[in-house]
């Protein structure tokens, strides 16, 4: 939704950095780009490479440095690693100048959170190891280096963390008055 669309002779590359299956690694090839996908899981990058895609188990500094993108995706992955400031920094450096780099995380300020608390889908200890907010993770970003950090609200991917916040609080035992009502 935030990628620009490729146009032109030459085809703009892409790397998804936890492209798991591969599902945005097929809308992104479908866009014109040349999409590329890193995940550390086996499973998941042997069902992407059977599904025809490019992809490999490798961690983006396993990656050579020499290889610059035009674009690169890091959705959801953040929150899941030790050194958040290490990972930006590796994608700064495999970035084409004037290059795009796209990334999301939950956003611990969020409505969602504030609504749902413990039960928000963006709090999932242990597998979250770091929570961000907008001034956060813009810090971040311009100590790695980027100059322009343009915040960008993404409503589908709200929608669904709302959805699984729902589901955590709830169970099956909502129903469609105390959905209502919850909103």
């Amino acid at each position: 939704r935030f990628l620009k669309i490729p146009t032109g002779s030459s085809p703009m590359t892409l790397l998804d950095v936890g492209c798991g299956r591969g599902d945005f690694l097929i809308r992104a090839a479908r866009c014109g780009y040349v999409a590329t996908g890193i995940d550390f899981d086996p499973k998941t990058v042997e069902i992407a490479c059977a599904r025809g895609l490019d992809a490999r188990v490798a961690e983006i500094h396993d990656l050579s440095e020499s290889m610059k993108y035009d674009a690169i995706t890091l959705s959801h992955v953040l929150e899941h690693v030790y050194d958040p400031k290490a990972l930006i920094y590796d994608v700064l450096l495999r970035l084409k100048p004037g290059g795009y780099f796209y990334l999301a995380v939950p956003n611990f300020d969020s409505a969602g959170k504030l609504t749902f608390s413990k039960d928000w889908r963006g709090v999932d200890a242990p597998r979250h190891m770091h929570y961000f907010n907008a001034v956060s993770l813009k810090q971040i970003l311009i100590e790695a280096g980027f100059v322009s950090v343009k915040q960008v609200y993404d409503l589908p991917q709200s929608i669904g963390v709302i959805k699984s916040s729902f589901k955590l609080k709830f169970g099956s035992r909502i129903s469609v008055a105390q959905l209502v009502g919850n909103i």
